[in-house]
């Protein structure tokens, strides 16, 4: 499995603080490094992206642009998004049949994502309870798109289970200082959301997009579209949700261009 940090950023020298950028599906593996390039960084930030299972997540972004550039796919995708709402698209016949039609297309590619995503964000929990073999004691910020949210959602929450485990978490609450989400495959409970929050030091930013027509495909007739992180505000204490449904819907998004 392909698992590995790349340094962005500050390549002569440490700064004081750690950023790590995780990306979602992608239409070229080659551009991994430059979704988290422009992002606001200083000379105190020292930026790191991590690159996971490319071929994967190009297969399923290909897939997509597959979807969108076939002319009658692109209409149906452009009459189903003038009248989307959340409730409009909770059953799958709400979607035009053209849709429906080529949905073999992306679901097998997604369904071994997801399941890569969960083993990334598992590996990435290890990598940063032992963060004093490689990245030192710094306070982490974390980014993540699409599955890459999911990624750092699991990471979180395999940290907070060593706390409930009774494990020691001596250094490990203060490992995560804040968290941004951008469009997050995510869909769990509230009560994995709260043990999420309690390992998170500052900022838990979930931005979302009634719009995302991708999403809404993705988790359509699954019954639990309504917990779609991406697709609307996610109603814990303590997450602060961000609406970008007004930002152009494109078929992967790096945070720093919202």
């Amino acid at each position: 499995n392909e698992f590995w940090f790349e340094q962005i950023s500050n390549l002569n020298r440490k700064g004081l603080s750690l950023t790590i950028g995780v990306h979602g599906w992608i239409t070229d593996a080659s551009e991994v490094p430059s979704l988290w390039e422009n992002n606001d960084s200083n000379e105190f930030e020292t930026k790191y992206t991590l690159v996971w299972e490319r071929k994967i997540l190009q297969d399923l972004g290909q897939a997509f642009e597959q979807l969108a550039m076939d002319q009658a796919v692109g209409m149906a995708i452009t009459e189903t998004l003038k009248h989307t709402t959340l409730a409009a698209v909770v059953a799958a016949v709400a979607w035009p049949t053209s849709l429906l039609k080529v949905s073999s297309l992306i679901d097998n590619s997604w369904s071994v994502a997801v399941n890569r995503a969960n083993l990334c964000g598992e590996e990435l929990a290890i990598v940063l309870m032992n963060r004093e073999k490689t990245f030192g004691k710094r306070p982490v910020t974390l980014y993540g798109n699409s599955l890459g949210a999911l990624a750092i959602f699991v990471c979180l929450l395999e940290i907070a289970k060593h706390e409930r485990s009774g494990d020691s978490m001596h250094g490990h609450l203060g490992i995560v200082d804040n968290v941004y989400f951008e469009r997050a495959c995510i869909s769990r409970p509230a009560k994995e959301w709260e043990m999420v929050r309690r390992v998170v030091a500052g900022r838990l930013v979930n931005a979302y997009s009634t719009k995302d027509w991708v999403l809404s495909f993705l988790y359509r007739g699954s019954g639990t579209i309504a917990n779609v992180a991406g697709l609307s505000p996610v109603q814990v204490y303590g997450v602060e949700n961000v609406d970008v449904s007004d930002e152009e819907t494109r078929l992967h998004y790096p945070f720093h261009n919202e």
